[in-house]
């Protein structure tokens, strides 16, 4: 898998949820920017888009 922003390469990882304490969400993370993609921010880029468009 290749990075959204800057193309390098990514690697999965467990991230705990900032909000609770016991609760952990699987996410990619990238070795060169450190930008974290998970299945929320996927879905709230595309609820954007899917707006903004005709």
């Amino acid at each position: 898998m290749k990075c959204a922003r800057c193309h390098g390469s990514v690697v999965p990882e467990q991230t705990l949820d900032p909000h609770s304490t016991t609760e952990r969400f699987e996410s990619v993370r990238c070795l060169n920017c450190g930008n974290i993609e998970d299945a929320m921010i996927e879905a709230n880029r595309n609820h954007h888009v899917r707006r903004l468009l005709p």
